[in-house]
Formats: structure tokens, sequence, C-alpha cells
């Protein structure tokens, strides 16, 4: 068998696909308290078996170190060409009790597989991937097999999720590694697979979500299609690998969107980027550190088997059909519509959860509540996956959250509000509050970010016009959100060619004296580019960008793009953040954050007096203190906001809503003109 294949990039419609688990069928949440609950288990029992000798704490100590001890393991044996698994004693023996009393380790070595199992199940929660009941549809429909290959200490967990959600019976075979002794990226394991449906390796495609595992074992196997499906730990790269894979995908959903993309816009780029990442980054923080899209032919092929090998079409059969809007009337009708009746509905309901991407959401949630006698949860849900939990949610009809604060106004017009997964309300009392260009979908805020600099290095900001950031001068030394990450930067380019572009184009004109010349779509996208061909530093988030910027005791500082919510480390953290107020021909630009209500909530009305809530100073007020300027006429940010951004509101790009879904569409776009010129 060849150690390291050598395949060519068009890839052959599938005979069978074999499919990772973790990650690619499910997607996995580590729960945070899991070593103390097991620990509590493991000393009760224990106890029972007169082996009183070990405490709660020394226990989840201990499995709390095992399991990084673990988890260093897996990364040294994607090293080696043919891993074996580790034995289910070997973990505990090893990794968890090797320093216990002889009485104790005895215990758990003899109950290994169990404790195993009971560990996995405690460990993590799992959810079938957005798309992948349709993935699998498709390839039943096309009398495609789908197997699973997928590394783990207790194959058991992962068949007995699969038969209490009906899934067992999807695919054709299930090949974990525990149970056959060896492990990817052993090649072994996707032959075992490949066995397991009778379909020859060249002839399989596999589809995993990490590099140095699934994407090694699917070259050094040598199937006909490598496919890495993003998850949350894919570019968590223990090391470098020269592993490419013939195509990268979001979910399984996502050919069915990016192929007619593709095809309006420009090719995917097929070269790797390697993004530079601030040095106080850890490994842990680095997300991008190869190629988003490796050929419009991969995609192509694998969005036609998503479709049963059509192209029409891209809503799953199992979302919800709703007219392309937002007026879908839940709860009481709007006619005849007052508070108190709104107040009295939602008193007869059960209480609501609500999503947003700021912590502050538990703090209004428990406000909104003590104020109308209605329960209300708040729950942190990271901006980026926002949008798949509410697609998920939809498709099962098992609806968690039931107002959505989303600061994504693209996805919301392009994609949840047209597909009916949530609707758009614009509360009849508060028209006389809020713009009539920010209620449909309803904006309850903004987010703002700024260009900002270390004002312990400069005494004024050292940068007067966007074009400055594309010379010598500012070369490698601005500091910005990789594009590849967030798409709040690609969203702002689109706005800004859409609606702005004769400006930027002016801008040019004012710093360099003559008018642009490019052979770029807009003035915009030429702008993008030299800031790319430039070698900004790429982060993961404002707080990094934050502090390359701000931190002091630097000589030459970055310059940079962050959150107005970040200038509270001037106070917190001894940074010299100041804001950019000269920067032409804008200090900066205000993304909306939209309101919107799940379609298929169980309490419309406590949904929609929690939107009503937010439209009062009262309601907005925790997020109006961060910085965010709120849509409601006649309130202001608080004078003690720190980053100053109320003296040059009137001076931000605001982002047009009526053209957000044109944003969506344009991603890839943007995306591909980032990475072909990116230099970093």
């Amino acid at each position: 068998m060849p150690r390291t294949p050598d395949h060519s990039d068009q890839l052959c419609l599938p005979r069978a696909l074999l499919l990772d688990f973790g990650g690619v069928v499910v997607e996995t949440e580590n729960n945070p308290d899991w070593q103390l609950v097991f620990a509590r288990q493991l000393v009760a029992e224990m106890h029972t078996d007169g082996i009183d000798l070990l405490d709660v704490v020394a226990v989840e100590r201990d499995l709390r170190a095992g399991a990084k001890a673990d988890s260093r393991w897996k990364d040294a044996m994607s090293r080696p060409f043919a891993p074996a698994e580790l034995r289910y004693e070997q973990f505990w023996a090893d990794f968890v009790a090797a320093d216990w009393p002889a009485p104790a380790l005895h215990w758990v070595t003899e109950r290994a597989r169990e404790l195993c199992r009971q560990m996995g199940e405690l460990k993590q929660t799992r959810r079938t991937r957005v798309g992948m009941i349709e993935l699998l549809d498709a390839a039943d429909a096309a009398r495609v097999p789908v197997g699973i290959v997928s590394n783990t200490l207790m194959g058991v967990v992962h068949r007995d999720y699969l038969d209490a959600y009906g899934l067992a019976d999807r695919f054709a075979a299930q090949i974990y590694s525990d149970e056959v002794g060896v492990r990817k990226p052993n090649p072994q394991m996707i032959v075992l697979g490949a066995e397991a449906v009778a379909v020859p390796v060249p002839d399989c495609w596999y589809v995993g979500d990490n590099f140095d595992r699934d994407a090694l074992c699917g070259a050094r196997a040598g199937v006909g299609g490598n496919i890495i499906m993003e998850a949350r730990d894919t570019y968590d790269q223990p090391y470098d690998l020269a592993i490419r894979p013939h195509a990268i995908v979001t979910d399984p959903l996502e050919p069915a969107r990016a192929v007619p993309r593709c095809r309006r816009h420009r090719p995917p780029i097929a070269d790797p980027i390697h993004p530079r990442v601030a040095p106080s980054q850890t490994r842990k923080s680095m997300k991008r550190t190869t190629t988003r899209r490796t050929g419009v032919a991969a995609l192509s092929m694998l969005g036609a088997l998503a479709l049963g090998f059509s192209l029409a079409g891209c809503a799953p059969s199992s979302a919800p059909q709703a007219e392309a809007t937002g007026d879908v009337e839940i709860g009481i009708p709007d006619d005849g519509f007052t508070l108190d009746k709104l107040i009295a509905a939602a008193k007869e309901e059960d209480g609501i959860t609500v999503y947003d991407s700021t912590g502050k959401i538990v703090d209004m949630a428990e406000a909104f509540s003590k104020k109308y006698g209605v329960k209300a949860t708040g729950v942190k849900v990271e901006a980026d996956a926002q949008a798949d939990m509410v697609i998920r949610e939809g498709e099962s009809g098992n609806v968690q959250g039931d107002v959505i604060l989303l600061s994504d106004a693209a996805e919301a017009m392009g994609e949840l509000i047209p597909r009916g997964y949530v609707t758009s309300w614009m509360p009849p009392d508060k028209t006389d509050v809020v713009p009539a260009d920010m209620r449909d979908p309803l904006v309850i805020n903004f987010s703002a970010n700024v260009w900002a600099y270390n004002t312990e290095a400069y005494k004024t900001c050292p940068v007067e016009n966007m074009w400055a950031l594309t010379t010598d001068d500012w070369k490698g030394r601005v500091s910005l959100q990789d594009p590849l990450l967030k798409p709040q930067d690609t969203d702002f380019w689109n706005q800004l060619a859409t609606h702005a572009d004769d400006e930027v184009a002016a801008a040019y004109k004012e710093f360099f004296g003559e008018d642009l010349n490019t052979d770029e779509d807009s003035a915009t996208a030429e702008w993008v580019k030299r800031l790319a061909q430039n070698g900004p530093l790429l982060n993961k988030s404002s707080d990094n960008i934050a502090e390359s910027i701000g931190a002091p005791g630097q000589d030459k500082p970055f310059f940079g793009d962050i959150a107005t919510s970040k200038f509270r480390e001037n106070e917190d953290s001894g940074y010299k953040l100041g804001l950019c107020d000269t920067m032409s021909p804008w200090p900066g630009r205000m993304y909306p954050k939209v309101a919107l209500i799940a379609a298929q909530t169980k309490s419309p009305n406590t949904a929609k007096l929690f939107v009503d809530y937010l439209l009062t100073e009262e309601g907005i007020e925790p997020q109006t203190s961060d910085g965010k300027p709120p849509v409601l006429k006649g309130v202001e940010l608080p004078a003690d906001e720190a980053s100053g951004v109320s003296a040059v509101l009137d001076q931000l790009y605001v982002t047009d809503t009526s053209t957000a879904d044109k944003d969506l569409d344009s991603r890839q776009y943007w995306q591909d003109l980032w990475q072909v010129n990116y230099a970093g």
C-alpha cells in the first residue's frame, strides 16, 4: 500500500461515502463540569464497594489530567503511519489512576470498558449536523451506501446516539477504532470501512473534520475524494501538514449554496493560506491555517450528491415552508394591540430562551423576568454559531431559542427569514421611537467597529486615510480580524462597493493626488486587494486585535479595527487604545443587530413582549453601556462610554439592511479576492 498516494484535483463521483462521526455526522459540545459529575459518581460507587481511599477533589483532578494526557496522546498518534487505538484499561491505568492506591486502581481497571462508556456519555453533548439528514436522503436516492469511520474510545456511545435518534439504519456500516484496534490516520480504518460497504477504496469519498487524522488518513488510503468538513477544532492542528484535501466545505448543505455563487462570481483559490497570528495567540486560538476552498469541480460534485445529483433547489426538505418575508403573524394580532393585552397573553405561556452573542443577555433576561413576572433565560451563543443553531432547531422542530438577537443581518435576510425559520416583528406601540428604515427586519441596536491606535506611541492618530493602510508605511502593521472566520468584514466591503464606492475612489484621489485606475470590479475591491497584499496581521477576535494595538510599551504598535467594547481594556488591562477620529472617509462602521422570533416558538407572546422590552431605554441599556448605539430615538450612549464613539457617530458608515441579502451572496467573492492576494 503506498504511503502517500498522489491525487488529482478532479474527483470522480463516489460509489460510497465514508463519514467521520464527531464533527461530520454530529456536532459535539464539551460539558464543562463532566469531570466533577463523574468524580462524584466514581467515589460513590467505590464507597459502595468498600473503597474509601480517594475524595472527589482528587478524582476530579486526575480525570482532568487524564483527559489532557489523552488529548496529547491523540495528537502524537497522528504522526505514525499505522497507530493502534488506546485500550480501555490503558486509559484508566496509565492516564487517570496511575498513582491511585492499589484497590482503587484495580477497581477502575476491572471496570474500564463500562467506565469509558459512562465517560463518553457524560463528556459531550451531541447534535446531528444541519443538512446531514438531507445528505443521507440524497445518498439513498442515488443508491450510494454511507458508512461511518471514526476514532473513539467507546464506539458504543456513538451507536447508542444513532439508535436513539433513529439513524442507525441509515448507515451501511459503522467502523470504530476501539472495536477494530487501530485508529486514524492508520489507512486500515478506511480500508475496513470500504470493505464493509463493499466498494473499493478508490471509489469512495471520505469526509472528516481534521487534517492530521482524517485528511492524512484519506491520502494514505488512496480514497477517490478526500473532503474536509469544517467543525469546531478543524484548524487546531498539532503540527503543519503538506497533505491537502480535494475540497473543504462548511457543512453538508454548503455545496447547495456555494455552487451557484461560484458560478456567478470567481472560482475559489486553490493555494493554501497561512495567516500570521498575533504573538499572544496560542495554537488553540488559531483557526485558519489552510485554504478554505480547493476547486469548483470538487464542490460542484459534492453539491450534486447533496442534491441528489441535481443542482436544482437548495432548501432542505424538512425546512419550514414560508413566504420570503418576515411578516408571519404569531401570538396576539397587531390589530387592536395594546401592551397590556400582550402582557396578559404572555403570562399564560411558558418561558422563553433568548440567544445573543453577548453575555449581557443573561442580565437582560433576568431584568425582563423581574419586570413582567414571566420567565426568560438569556443564553450567550457565539455569533458565528447562531444561524446554524436556528436552522438545526427549525429543521428538527425542537426549537430552544425563542428570540434570537443576531448581528448577521445578511444571514437573517438571505437565509433565515426567507426559509421560514424566523420572523421579524415590529411592536405597534414602538413605531414612534424606531426609524422606519429600521423596522423590517427590526434592528434593536448597532455594533460599532472603529479604527484604533496606540495613544502611548502616538499623540494623535497616525492614519488619516483608508488608502494609507495599503502603503509601505503600514506594511505588516495593520491588525484585523481574519475575514475568512467571520463575515462582518466581507459584508462591509460589499456594502461599500454597493453604496459608497464613489467615496472610496474619492479617498484614493485625496490621498494619492490622482484618479484611481483599476482592473478590479470596484474601487473597494482594489482597496481590499492592496490591503491583503500589504500583509496585515490576522486575528480570531477583537481581543487579540485590541492587545496588538493597545498593549503598552510598544515602539511600533499595530493600527487596526476593533469593536468599541474593547476600549474597556484601557481600564481593565492598562491598554492605550485611542479612537482614530480623523480617518477618512469613515473612522469606523456600524452593523445592525436584528431581533428575530422563532417561527415555531411555543411562547410567541412572551417572545414578542421581550422584543417590545428591548425597544425601551431600560431594556437595551446593558448593551448601550458597551458602546452599542441603540436605534431608539432620543436615547444616547452614556457619557462615560469608554471608546468615545458618540463624538463620531454621524461619521460612521451605517449598514444598509435593504441589500443585506446581497452581502450574503457576495461573501465567497470577497473571500476569494482576499485569499488570492493575501501576503501574510
